[in-house]
């Protein structure tokens, strides 16, 4: 009996290796986000399903459709998810970070030895183009280059490191960015955020960057 399971086990190994590169790659990805999903990307999400439910509160959409708002999660978490990745291959990539992440989080792609610098700055340029691609066809595209904008502020130009100020307005606006954007998903394209909603996202953000700082206390 022992002998087959072994051969079981065998043949079930046998038939997932043309599969392994890919879900090795998948699994590389997944560790570039896996620690900001629940603390970031759900938030995010939610933010932006009660804000669609809301109706005119904070957008256009008179008489929204709980269930068509609930059928758009999946695009929400995919836009979302998708530029989180791109600003987290930026951002853990540089020397600084992996040299930080050897202490504090060590399963990340880089300090775990799973991707190399040079391999993750060629994924960082194919994930560009991908995901601004995907947010054109999604809808919310204009705050996708704003957010590649403030990635490269963050990351590439240091802002990151400049004053506590700086870099909480940095962070701020990435999450108004981030909000803004799965809303507009939320509510369809035939809706748009109204001057409240705006107003809204806004006042969100000012909270963001008055305690932004205090994520960084467990690191």
């Amino acid at each position: 009996m022992k002998r087959i399971q072994l051969i079981i086990v065998k043949l079930t190994v046998e038939k997932q290796k043309p599969f392994l590169p890919l879900l090795n790659f998948i699994h590389t990805l997944h560790l570039f986000t896996h620690t900001d999903v629940l603390t970031f990307a759900l938030p995010t999400t939610l933010f932006a399903v009660f804000g669609a439910v809301a109706g005119t509160t904070l957008s256009t959409n008179a008489s929204p459709n709980i269930i068509t708002v609930l059928s758009r999660i999946p695009s929400i978490l995919l836009l979302v998810w998708s530029n989180l990745l791109v600003f987290n291959i930026a951002n853990q990539r540089l020397p600084d970070a992996i040299l930080e992440d050897k202490l504090n989080k060590p399963s990340r792609p880089l300090p775990s030895g799973r991707i190399s610098g040079p391999q993750a700055r060629r994924l960082l340029l194919i994930a560009l183009p991908v995901v601004l691609a995907l947010s054109f066809y999604l809808g919310p595209w204009q705050e996708t280059l704003l957010l590649f904008s403030m990635n490269w502020m963050y990351n590439d130009l240091k802002g990151c490191d400049e004053d506590f100020v700086t870099r909480n307005l940095l962070i701020a606006i990435g999450h108004g960015l981030y909000n803004s954007a799965a809303l507009r998903i939320a509510c369809g394209v035939d809706s748009s955020i109204t001057g409240r909603g705006i107003y809204w996202i806004v006042l969100v953000t000012c909270v963001i960057f008055t305690t932004g700082h205090i994520a960084d206390l467990k690191d």
